[in-house]
């Protein structure tokens, strides 16, 4: 035995000067997202699993479905209840510029515009939010 094979080293398989030998590696990765495992696993299951499965699914959509239109309601009404403050706003600071009033009325006027100019805004972003979305823009 030669003196590296007794300490313990392997000899060098490859001699001085050239390179060492060339390994491959290739890797793979899945991923798979939505409320319903990937087809290859969903398969695994008996029948009764399966239709269980999609069944809990379909409840979990049409419940995200039900929340997202309350919320969208929700959202409608507080943008209406926002314009009639801003009306009535508006409407009040005409009247005391009326009466002969100048600081308050102006200060009513200005912020009723500015809640108005600022709702027409949102809605018109959230539009085109929603119109970018539905084309696939960003």
């Amino acid at each position: 035995m030669s003196k590296s094979e007794q300490q313990g080293n392997t000899p060098a398989l490859v001699e001085q000067g050239s390179s060492p030998p060339k390994t491959k590696i290739s890797i793979e990765a899945n991923y798979w997202e939505g409320s319903l495992p990937h087809p290859d696993i969903l398969n695994k299951y008996d029948l009764d699993t399966r239709h269980a499965i999609i069944a809990m699914a379909k409840e979990e959509q049409n419940h995200r479905h039900k929340r997202l239109d309350k919320g969208q309601r929700e959202r409608s009404k507080a943008r209406n209840f926002g314009f009639v403050i801003a009306l009535v706003s508006l409407v009040g600071g005409l009247y005391l510029i009326d009466t002969g009033k100048i600081v308050v009325p102006t200060v009513l006027i200005l912020t009723a515009i500015s809640e108005l100019v600022s709702a027409l805004v949102f809605t018109w972003s959230e539009k085109i939010r929603g119109k970018a979305k539905t084309t696939g823009q960003t």
